[in-house]
């Protein structure tokens, strides 16, 4: 009975340890030969070097391991007799499945040159142009969140948090908060250039 029972563990159990690796997979990520440690006297040097090279192994089995995690394909367009640069996004709408349809959309940006900052997250995108406009909204859904026209040159923008904007005008740096017209002067400058998040913190201390 007892005999049964193990033998029944094993077929249920057939790798107990790590999956055996591809080969094809293997030699992809391989880093070429390793180390084999003739030439080294000193055993604390050889006791280093050895360790070393089991971390490039270990780090080149690992990375054979996740490759299965890398989902995604490298997009790209195959054309017979037509030049690709001849392509543009309303031919490829047509030609895609629905869902990579849906996520096309169109952004009329007259007042540029623009400035883009995402949040943290990646969620939300605030567009700043130079000649005033002021846009923030959803990167998935797209819904906008708020958009403005402050009527002056911005120099730079910054998502401090998701309800709150903080962007340059010409001499002054604003809080603007979406859904709300109000926007509250922080800081007057001499000069119109562009900071940086750890400049504009010094210079308000």
């Amino acid at each position: 009975m007892k005999n049964h029972k193990n033998k029944d563990f094993r077929l249920r159990n057939q790798y107990l340890g790590k999956a055996p690796l591809d080969p094809k997979r293997l030699e992809r990520h391989d880093r070429g030969e390793g180390f084999s440690g003739t030439g080294v006297r000193h055993p604390l040097h050889l006791q280093k070097l050895k360790k070393k090279e089991r971390k490039i192994k270990y780090a080149h089995e690992q990375a054979t391991r996740a490759e299965i995690l890398l989902t995604e394909e490298q997009g790209f367009l195959e054309a017979e007799g037509v030049k690709t640069k001849s392509i543009n996004q309303d031919i490829i709408a047509q030609n895609v499945d629905i869902t990579a349809a849906t996520k096309i959309f169109d952004l009329n940006l007259d007042f540029g040159p623009y400035s883009a900052k995402y949040t943290r997250n990646g969620r939300h995108l605030l567009l700043g142009g130079k000649k005033g406009h002021i846009a923030a909204f959803d990167w998935i859904t797209k819904k906008l969140h708020c958009e403005i026209n402050v009527m002056e040159s911005v120099h730079d923008i910054r998502t401090e948090q998701r309800k709150l904007r903080v962007f340059r005008e010409n001499d002054q740096i604003y809080f603007r908060r979406s859904r709300y017209i109000n926007q509250y002067g922080l800081l007057t400058f001499s000069t119109p250039k562009k900071e940086d998040k750890e400049r504009t913190q010094t210079s308000t201390r």
